[in-house]
């Protein structure tokens, strides 16, 4: 599948840039709009295409002994602006220095990723998102806690299924094809480890990555 998202959002980006002329502040709003649905679209088209890989096997893993810090102290930055645009404050974490763990250091931080966005997607602003690392004599487990709005008991399996979309958001205007916690928990399994949820409705959500020690 082809797609023309880049040349569209490069396009956008020079007229943002005053290269095609002067811009009013309500065309910068709207191309602001256009670059968020442009990530928008580019996750869905990941999403869908990582999903059919790992239905097919073809998602290639190198599994090695990486940095539990290093890991999180990476996608903490990359998260960083969206927890600051949205008004959540991140919890500080004690991430043992000599900590490391078996896995794809590219997979691990897109199950991050995916955790954190999920946390986003459902903590309303002022909220506090916590993350907890810990090193146990066989495993690692890396938690990403949120005081959003829960999730109901009987959904805690169904929410790992594919195409499974949430309608307890706390936004309406997320949306996708429920895929990220599907992904994540296959990918977390393929490395040896797995993906879970403790939730209560009204009180927030913790999910634990648990992958095997370095």
């Amino acid at each position: 599948m082809r797609t023309h998202f880049p040349r569209w959002s490069a396009n956008a980006q020079l007229i943002e840039m005053g290269l095609r002329g002067p811009v009013t502040e309500e065309q910068r709003v709207d191309l602001l709009k256009i670059q968020r649905s442009k990530n928008h679209l580019d996750g869905l088209v990941s999403d869908v295409l990582n999903f059919a890989k790992l239905g097919l096997g073809k998602i290639d893993f190198r599994v090695r002994s990486i940095s539990v810090r290093q890991t999180v102290d990476a996608v903490i930055e990359m998260v960083a602006p969206q927890l600051a645009q949205k008004a959540l404050r991140l919890e500080p974490y004690a991430a043992p220095n000599d900590g490391h763990m078996l896995a794809d250091a590219d997979r691990t931080r897109q199950i991050l990723l995916n955790l954190f966005a999920n946390a986003l997607k459902f903590t309303a602003p002022g909220g506090t998102i916590t993350l907890d690392a810990r090193v146990e004599p066989d495993t690692v487990m890396i938690s990403v806690r949120d005081t959003g709005i829960g999730i109901p008991a009987d959904q805690f399996d169904r929410i790992f299924e594919p195409f499974v979309q949430g309608r307890w958001s706390v936004d309406s205007r997320d949306h996708g094809f429920g895929l990220g916690l599907a992904i994540s928990r296959q990918l977390a399994r393929a490395m040896g480890g797995d993906l879970t949820v403790r939730s209560e409705v009204g009180r927030g959500s913790t999910f634990t990555l648990t992958l095997p020690r370095g």
